[in-house]
């Protein structure tokens, strides 16, 4: 059985779920204190031009499908797809040079969620309007991912799925009628996999255990399939739960 993540972007406008988020021309950092207001002039998102969008590599084509449509719907209103490395990490430091050197290349971001906060307190993005999207049909973890201090900052781009795929011979073969939906039916029928003859020198499950944030999410969804969660609703640890302790 092997588990795929799916990453959770949002779109900002210097800008996860995905998130996008539009980008600050000729803003440096400086963060931003809690007495500051964070209110945003109508007449900054009236503009109309150019953009560039910046995202990692679109393997897939989609983004570029739609940008074309995009294109062909607004010719006053033309996107260019600026692809960025592979690498997570080489990504926000693209992202964050642009930034501090103020320059205006990049227009929408493509960002993690994990970089909503750390952009905007250092206001490399824009806050949006408050009426700029429907958030109340959005899934609330999204907008939470996308908004710094109560303010959004991106809109919601797409979100995580963790997928399990399984091979439906060997659970017949095991006499399982269904796919496991908790850990401990899928260790269960780990069990009866391997003890079948076509399980011999087999490995059951496998899943993305690098030291990174996929280490992270498949260690999560474990737990959390256990009943348990890595944090409570006030932000403490629960790692030393007994749902948490995985045999």
């Amino acid at each position: 059985m092997r588990q795929r993540r799916q990453h959770r972007h949002i779109l900002f406008g210097t800008a996860a779920f995905a998130i996008s988020a539009l980008a600050l021309s000729g803003c440096a950092g400086g963060e931003v204190s809690e007495d500051e207001g964070t209110a945003v002039s109508e007449a900054e998102f009236e503009g109309r031009g150019p953009i560039n969008y910046v995202s990692s590599r679109d393997a897939s084509g989609a983004a570029q499908d739609s940008l074309d449509k995009w294109n062909s719907e607004h010719p006053d209103e033309q996107v260019t797809l600026i692809e960025l490395p592979d690498s997570a990490d080489q990504q926000r430091q693209q992202l964050i040079q642009n930034a501090q050197i103020e320059s205006d290349t990049f227009s929408v971001l493509n960002l993690d969620v994990v970089w909503t906060s750390e952009f905007a307190a250092n206001r490399w993005i824009e806050p949006l309007p408050e009426d700029a999207l429907p958030t109340d049909s959005m899934i609330p973890a999204t907008v939470d991912a996308a908004s710094y201090r109560d303010t959004l900052y991106g809109a919601p781009y797409y979100t995580d799925g963790a997928l399990l795929y399984y091979r439906t011979d060997l659970l017949e073969a095991a006499g399982i009628d269904s796919p496991p939906a908790t850990w401990d039916e899928m260790e269960a029928a780990c069990d009866a996999i391997l003890a079948l003859p076509e399980g011999q020198d087999m490995s059951c499950y496998a899943g993305q255990f690098d030291k990174n944030e996929a280490l992270t999410v498949n260690f999560t969804e474990a737990v959390a399939s256990a009943g348990g969660a890595v944090f409570d609703e006030e932000g403490n640890p629960t790692v030393d739960s007994p749902e948490a302790w995985l045999d």
